[in-house]
């Protein structure tokens, strides 16, 4: 709420929903030192529900105590238990007698009654438990005297394993039985079974006893989601019974079906944005693992590897690699069972390849040695890179430049950004992955002539056995380029509320792409605030990625996850702000209600951790005289 003109913030009508126990509210403001309201006891609310926490029924001898009081729960409408609540139990059919029917709840919200002595005839004895304002809970017991069946017993018990639809083996076998627990060979008594848990029970329903009072249900099989299942089995007038758990667990693969995005674009020669990634399934859509899946490559030229996968836990494959034909065009690859027929195959995943047009330059020096492998994706990164940006900008002559970038001086003529990038050891695996920024830019439009790109040589093997060091590269170029570290300069001001609680972007461009195809709302786009604003800020992934609640897997986010990490128009036009000329069309399909391949927060692991990645060394401004000044330090 909005403080009145004294300066107060009233919260009326506030209540608390929820466990009891103690509990804390914070009052915050940005900018302003949040005022904790600590030490609220919060207790049991109004009773809401009575339930039953004994048995609803059972059986017993006539004129005999019952072997399980009947007992309620009283609870409020978040299942806090209540105490202190008057119930009152009473008998309401079958005779019999009773002590202690007036009880009152305990801490615990349990009531129970001190005895219950059946009647002297055969048949159903009845006892409700009543609270005031509450459903009445009704406990029925079934008396008979020795040899006279009435209750139903689990004699042989269904597996506690099952595929989806398979028989269930053994057969469930229940037998009659009396007051005593002894089997009555009574025949031709019909027992119904029924399934709960969710899904289906397919066979037939019911069967009746034989000559020795047992009821076998043969032929029965389970369809549906694998989990945990339970048979229940009843006859009129008898006591039913229930299984003990049934875990369904997948059925056979039957089905094949696409589980990534079928058709993308790309650039020729370039790895593709998304593997192609299949599910193999059930009948009953519960993933099967360790099922073959052949990826074969059916046009475009370009190469695969990892053709032959097996599915995981979850039955997905994904391919290995893909690396597009040099001839713009469609590039496809097939993915079908290896050595199984499945439905659904040949799933047919289609690239989109453009050839670049681009009369931006990214030239990538590197200050240490890198693999092929390592090569190849600054290589790809770069290449993405100048399908984004597509207009030339002046070059910059570094003749005579007495400035240190990483401990290197460039000179020479620069068309239109120099990368440098160094493999080094850093801090040790799973710290800080990488870094990158500007070092030299250019006076009077602000745009990087030359960066460096850091990466850590003990985080760099595992990016490349979790597939992430393509997108880690791509998203640490972004910086180079400006995306969150040219953001706040005065000449562009597209930072707001930085070191806050909610920094945000309003770059035109980039706000018109949020707002528009890519499905945000508002009139800026938020900028990611984790860590917080401890005193040393910016630091983590804050003030310099998109907000990763917002953009989940979008790759310029502070976190590389998901399956699919796309490269928005928003984050493009991000560029365009700061003065690049881009190509809209480079982008990748996203919006952020309607993209299918990008994850919910925490429902994937996260790939990468890019906290910590702007790099934090001076940067220097060139005039197209050659001449150098500190533009700004940001150690």
């Amino acid at each position: 709420v909005s403080t009145n003109t004294g300066g107060q913030a009233v919260f009326s009508n506030l209540s608390i929903a929820g466990t009891v126990g103690t509990k804390a509210i914070t009052f915050s403001s940005p900018g302003l030192t949040s005022a904790p309201a600590n030490g609220l006891s919060l207790t049991a609310g109004a009773p809401a529900n009575a339930t039953a926490s004994s048995s609803l029924s059972q059986s017993a001898l006539t004129g005999s105590a019952v072997a399980q009081l009947p007992s309620i729960t009283v609870t409020d409408a978040d299942g806090n238990p209540v105490a202190g609540l008057n119930v009152t139990f009473a008998i309401t059919a079958g005779g019999g007698s009773l002590t202690g029917g007036g009880q009152t709840t305990n801490a615990s919200g349990a009531a129970t009654v001190t005895s219950w002595t059946t009647g002297g005839s055969a048949g159903t004895n009845t006892m409700t438990a009543t609270a005031t304002g509450l459903s009445v809970v009704t406990f029925n017991v079934i008396t008979a005297p020795a040899g006279v069946a009435v209750e139903l017993k689990v004699q042989t018990a269904p597996p506690a394993t099952v595929a989806a639809r398979a028989t269930l083996t053994p057969a469930p076998v229940i037998q009659l039985v009396d007051v005593t627990g002894a089997a009555v060979n009574t025949s031709g008594v019909s027992v119904t079974v029924a399934l709960t848990g969710g899904g289906t029970l397919n066979g037939s329903a019911s069967a009746n006893t034989d000559a020795a009072g047992q009821a076998t249900f043969t032929g029965l099989s389970i369809a549906g989601l694998v989990g945990a299942r339970r048979l229940q089995f009843s006859s009129t007038n008898l006591v039913g019974v229930q299984s003990g758990t049934i875990t369904l667990t997948p059925g056979p693969a039957t089905t094949i079906a696409a589980n990534s995005v079928v058709t993308q674009n790309g650039i020729t020669g370039a790895a593709v944005a998304a593997l192609p990634e299949v599910k193999v399934t059930d009948a009953d859509g519960n993933g099967v693992s360790g099922v073959g899946v052949l990826f074969t490559l059916t046009g475009g030229g370009g190469t695969i590897g990892g053709a032959s996968q097996t599915t995981n836990a979850s039955g997905v494959a994904t391919l290995g690699s893909w690396s597009l034909g040099g001839v713009a065009g469609a590039n496809t690859v097939n993915a079908s069972g290896n050595g199984v027929s499945l439905a659904g195959a040949p799933i047919t995943f289609t690239v989109n390849a453009t050839a670049p047009a681009s009369s931006y330059a990214i030239t990538l020096q590197f200050l240490t040695s890198a693999t092929a492998a390592q090569q190849a994706a600054f290589a790809n990164a770069k290449a993405r890179w100048e399908t984004v940006i597509t207009g030339d900008i002046p070059d910059i002559d570094l003749t005579g430049n007495p400035s240190s970038c990483d401990g290197v001086v460039p000179t020479g003529v620069v068309d239109d950004v120099r990368i440098l990038v160094e493999l080094d050891s850093i801090d040790g695996p799973g710290k800080i992955l990488g870094s990158a920024g500007p070092c030299i830019i250019r006076l009077t439009s602000r745009l990087t002539a030359i960066g460096v790109m850091r990466f850590d040589t003990a985080d760099v093997r595992t990016l490349e056995l979790n597939g992430s060091l393509n997108d880690v590269i791509l998203h640490e170029m972004g910086h180079v380029l400006g995306y969150g570290t040219l953001w706040d300069q005065p000449q562009f001001n597209f930072l707001n509320g930085s070191c806050t609680a909610a920094p945000s972007y309003t770059g035109p461009n980039a706000v018109a792409a949020f707002v528009g195809s890519n499905g945000g709302a508002g009139t800026s786009i938020p900028v990611e605030n984790f860590p917080g604003s401890p005193p040393s800020c910016p630091n983590g992934t804050r003030d310099s990625h998109w907000e990763e609640d917002v953009f989940r897997s979008e790759v310029m986010t502070g976190f590389i996850s998901g399956t699919f990490r796309p490269l928005s128009l928003t984050s493009i036009q991000s560029l365009k702000d700061l003065g690049y000329v881009t190509n809209p069309a480079a982008a990748d399909a996203f919006n952020l209600s309607t993209q299918p391949t990008v994850r919910a927060l925490a429902a994937d692991v996260v790939l990468a951790d890019l906290s910590n990645d702007v790099l934090n060394i001076p940067i220097y401004a060139i005039d197209q005289a050659g001449r150098v000044t500190l533009f700004r330090d940001r150690r």
